[in-house]
């Protein structure tokens, strides 16, 4: 598993960043990687820009200093290598959530909660936190070649001899909508990509006789993904107990706000054939740690930070606060 990088964010504050053009699709080619190497070791000089997504990395003019508002979606994509091209191979990432302080010192694990119009404080991943999540694959806005999905529709359709009672044809033209229709990808504690948001990159040509092209392009995977945390975000020191906490509102001052909470994705796996209790392969593993071999770095700006750190959001500014100028509470 390797290549994990962030290709777009929804914030206002990073449009100019990631697009060509101003209110224009198109991608401007910056990505956020997870080091400077490649997953074997080497240095590429394209790798410009290195996670976590955080103040001082943004090098549009004007917007050096910003991180994420709460609620607006983050999407990235990540590469796997191996036998993990049908129906029921997942990828799986399961966030963890730290505060830290204007300064990026002080990290401390937090619980994160949300309000939902039957309950006002549900704790992600209780088992109230049941609100599923759907992505549509913007294929212009994510800079994709659509003939990437017909191609993995193809070689899909003829290593499992044929899908239901469609001809080829017709799974080549319904697979990729299938994705840009919408596909539910992840709850707040956990995202899981599945077939619909998952190509076939492996190598098309100089493959030897004896290989069966099909599976030389599935045996290279590309997972793309999307996650955020909810605009009513509100976050307190990991074990809090709230129920304890008398006259709780939104500002009382269990609430930590004067901060910024870092999104980790340090735990990405592969379920292979459905087995979720053994996963198949880590970006962390046992063969090697993809977050040290593509060299992601702890050291930036001063902050306390650990491998898998991806997204920096603010803690008490909001989506919601660019279309409501009175803001939410």
């Amino acid at each position: 598993m390797y290549d994990f990088k962030v290709t777009d964010i929804e914030d206002p504050g990073w449009e100019s960043f990631f697009r060509k053009e101003k209110g224009k699709p198109e991608p401007s080619g910056k990505v956020f990687f997870t080091g400077p190497r490649n997953i074997n070791g080497e240095r590429e000089t394209q790798r410009k820009y290195i996670l976590p997504v955080m103040p001082g990395k943004n090098d549009e003019p004007g917007y050096k200093d910003r991180a994420v508002k709460l609620g607006y979606a983050v999407r990235f994509e990540v590469r796997t290598i191996g036998n993990y091209y049908d129906r029921y191979d997942f990828l799986q990432i399961m966030p963890t959530f730290y505060f830290v302080d204007r300064n990026g010192k002080n990290r401390q694990e937090v619980d994160l909660y949300y309000s939902t119009p039957t309950n006002p404080l549900v704790k992600v991943s209780s088992p109230e936190d049941t609100l599923a999540h759907a992505m549509k694959l913007d294929l212009k806005r994510r800079g994709i070649d659509l003939k990437e999905f017909t191609d993995t529709a193809g070689a899909m359709y003829r290593l499992r001899g044929g899908m239901n009672e469609y001809s080829e044809t017709e799974w080549k033209e319904i697979f990729p909508q299938i994705s840009q229709n919408g596909v539910n990808v992840f709850k707040y504690h956990k995202i899981l990509l599945s077939e619909p948001v998952r190509s076939f990159v492996g190598p098309q040509r100089a493959i030897p006789g004896s290989v069966d092209m099909d599976k030389a392009l599935a045996s290279v995977q590309k997972w793309y993904g999307e996650y955020f945390l909810p605009a009513d975000c509100l976050a307190v020191p990991k074990g809090t107990d709230l129920s304890k906490e008398r006259n709780l509102t939104r500002s009382s001052p269990v609430f930590l706000r004067d901060g910024y909470i870092i999104v980790n994705f340090k735990d990405i796996s592969v379920i292979n054939n459905d087995d979720f209790d053994n996963p198949s392969l880590k970006y962390t593993g046992k063969t090697g740690d993809g977050w040290r071999l593509e060299g992601y770095n702890t050291n930036q700006n001063g902050w306390e930070l650990e491998p898998g750190d991806v997204i920096v959001y603010y803690a008490d500014k909001r989506a919601t606060d660019d279309y409501f100028g009175a803001g939410t509470h």
